[in-house]
């Protein structure tokens, strides 16, 4: 049997690791070599149905290959020309890892290039062991914070919490720095029309989790942190922002809703902002950042 043969039976609509010479997707078969020789190394199939399919077409579009100190992504075009993606570890300043019901993302941003891996959710495995060797590798010279065990969790903090480290299958200590709960929001006071229309329209502040291993700032939030009311969110965000690169973080004024504050974290590349209540008290991010910043001076 040959080989793309062997591929179609074999197929899904699912990354797979590559672990042997017979794993190795034919077109990428000339970097066998590096591929082999890689810490890590997985497939990612083509964005088609499997009853379009036939045997004897190409299944995989790309191959990610995680090196020592740099990740690189092989891909072929439409014209048929070999694509390399190649990012140092050292040079990522933060990494989007997020999803919707099925399709899911992972983004690995440096200050002038970004890779972008979609895959589908049921090869998340894959993706989290993939960037657990990409943030351990980020951090190999760097000493972690010792982490002081926090106060038992409930609620909907705890069912945050929990899928944050089932979704990333983290093992390791995470200590929670604060959490925004979600909450119904109403509109300044109007009247007449829009009175109507804020009754009828009404909007909810979604939840968003601060954690920390030591090494990054974690948040889980949804993407969106205000949204329709009656809307369902399905969408899920894990944003990994390495502490070293935290400028600083600050709250101010909500462009929307005076009741509420915006939280906002200042990095040398970009800032990230987030909804929270007026009373959102941000001493525990700015003191962890503090421990962080002294680790790093000593």
């Amino acid at each position: 049997m040959d080989k793309l043969t062997l591929e179609y039976r074999r197929y899904g609509p699912w990354m797979m690791e590559v672990k042997a010479l017979i794993d190795i997707p034919p077109q990428f078969e000339h970097y066998q070599q590096a591929i082999l020789a890689a810490k890590y190394c997985f497939k990612v199939p083509v964005d088609q149905a499997r009853r379009d399919l036939e045997p004897g077409m190409l299944m995989y579009q790309s191959v990610v290959i995680l090196e020592a100190n740099r990740i690189r992504v092989l891909s072929f075009n439409k014209a048929a020309e070999l694509q390399e993606q190649a990012l140092d570890y050292a040079d990522i300043n933060y990494i989007v890892h997020s999803g919707d019901l099925l399709s899911c993302h992972l983004q690995l941003f440096s200050r002038h290039h970004s890779i972008h891996i979609d895959y589908s959710l049921v090869s998340v495995n894959i993706a989290a062991k993939a960037l657990h060797i990409i943030r351990d590798a980020m951090h190999q010279h760097s000493q972690p914070l010792a982490l002081t065990q926090h106060e038992p969790v409930k609620g909907a903090k705890l069912q945050v919490y929990q899928y944050f480290l089932q979704r990333e299958a983290i093992t390791e200590p995470v200590s929670i720095l604060a959490f925004q709960a979600s909450r119904s929001l109403d509109e300044e006071l109007t009247k007449g029309f829009q009175h109507l229309l804020a009754r009828l329209f009404r909007y909810k502040m979604q939840d968003v989790l601060f954690m920390s291993d030591g090494h990054d700032l974690m948040i889980s939030n949804w993407g969106t942190d205000i949204i329709r009311e009656k809307r369902t969110d399905y969408h899920v965000e894990h944003l990994f922002i390495p502490w070293r690169l935290i400028k600083g973080m600050s709250l101010g004024e909500h462009p929307r809703f005076s009741y509420l504050k915006t939280l906002q974290v200042q990095t040398q590349f970009r800032d990230f902002t987030f909804s929270v209540e007026a009373d959102f008290s941000l001493d525990p991010l700015l003191d962890f950042q503090q421990k962080m910043q002294n680790l790093t001076l000593a």
